[in-house]
C-alpha cells in the first residue's frame, strides 16, 4: 500500500513592487496661513505665564485700558511659514534653499512656465504670505522656535485715554530710568578760549560771561537732576502702594511705564523695542 506524504510548502515572496503614494507639494502662498492656525488665548498658554498674563489684561482692563490679543500660542509649522515667508520677501533669502519640515509639505520655489525656476513668482507668493500672517507691521523674523511656540507669549495692542491708573503686580515696580541733559562742559572751555586772543577788556567780559553761563548750567542740571527724582518726572507717580498713575506718552503698549508696570506681574515687554510693537513674553525675547 502506497504511503502519502503532506508536506507544507512556504509562501512565495510577493515580488509586487510596492506603490507609495507621495502627495505632489503645493506652492507657497497666502492659502497658507489658514493652514496650522494659531491661538489668540491665554488658556492654551502655560503656567506661570498663563496666570501671570491673564492678572496683568485684567488688570488694565479694570484701569480702562483697551487690550487686542491678535496671537498667544504658534505651533512650530506656523512659526516655520511666517519665518521663512518673512526672510524670502524682506530678507533676500533663497527660496530654494528653504529647509523641508516634516509635514508642511509646502514649495517655496516657484517653477515658470518652462520649468525653471522663477524667482520673481516666488518673492511675490512669500510677500503675499507676509500679507496674509498680517506681518507688514515686523521689522524682525518670527523666530522658528520661540517663546510662542512654548506658550509663554502673547501679541497684544494696549491703547487708554488720559491717565491710567493701574494696579501693580506682586514683583516689585521699578521706574524705568530718565534720560539726564547735562550741560556739555566743553562750550565754557571754547569761550574761556575765545576769550585769552581777544583784548583785555573783552577777555574780562568774555570770562564774566563765560562763568554766568557755566552757573547758569549747572543751575539748570540740578534742576533737572532734581525733576528726574521726583516720581512725576517719569510719567509714572504711585500715589498709594497698590496702583501707578501712568500719565506719560504714548498711551499704547510702547509705554516705558506701563512696561515696568508689566514687570511687576513678570511680563515682559520685547528686549529690541518697536521691532516687534505687540510682543510681551516671560523673558522679554
Amino acid at each position: 500500500m502506497a504511503t502519502t506524504h503532506t508536506r507544507r510548502l512556504t509562501r512565495a515572496t510577493d515580488t509586487t513592487p510596492a506603490t507609495v503614494s507621495i502627495p505632489a507639494q503645493e506652492l507657497s502662498g497666502s492659502q497658507w496661513a489658514s493652514r496650522f492656525p494659531g491661538s489668540r488665548s491665554i488658556d492654551d498658554c502655560v503656567d506661570p505665564f498663563k496666570t501671570n498674563i491673564g492678572n496683568f489684561i485684567g488688570a488694565l482692563r479694570r484701569a480702562g485700558a483697551s487690550v487686542d490679543i491678535s496671537a498667544t500660542y504658534r505651533p512650530p509649522e506656523r512659526a516655520y511659514m511666517m519665518h521663512y515667508a518673512y526672510v524670502i520677501a524682506r530678507e533676500n533669502f533663497d527660496p530654494r534653499h528653504v529647509p523641508v519640515m516634516a509635514g508642511v509639505n509646502i514649495r517655496w520655489d516657484h517653477p515658470g512656465e518652462d520649468g525653471t525656476y522663477d524667482a520673481n513668482a516666488s518673492l511675490q507668493a512669500a510677500q503675499d504670505m507676509v500679507r496674509a500672517f498680517d506681518m507688514n507691521g515686523l521689522h524682525t523674523a518670527p523666530a522658528l522656535s520661540s517663546q510662542h511656540t512654548l506658550r509663554m507669549a502673547i501679541d497684544m495692542n494696549v491703547t487708554w485715554r488720559g491717565n491710567l491708573v493701574v494696579a501693580k503686580g506682586p514683583l516689585p515696580y521699578v521706574p524705568p530710568p530718565q534720560p539726564h541733559h547735562a550741560a556739555a562742559p566743553h562750550r565754557a572751555a571754547s569761550a574761556a578760549s575765545a576769550a585769552s586772543s581777544a583784548s583785555p577788556a573783552a577777555a574780562a567780559a568774555s570770562a564774566a560771561s563765560s562763568a554766568a553761563s557755566a552757573a547758569s548750567a549747572t543751575a539748570s542740571a540740578a534742576s533737572s537732576a532734581a525733576s528726574a527724582a521726583s516720581p512725576a518726572a517719569s510719567g509714572a507717580s504711585a500715589p498709594d502702594d497698590n496702583t501707578v498713575t501712568i500719565s506719560s506718552l504714548p498711551r499704547t503698549g510702547m509705554n516705558a511705564n506701563l512696561h515696568a508696570v508689566g514687570a511687576s506681574y513678570g511680563i515682559i515687554k520685547y528686549f529690541r523695542g518697536d521691532e516687534d510693537k505687540p510682543h510681551w513674553s516671560s523673558n522679554g525675547r
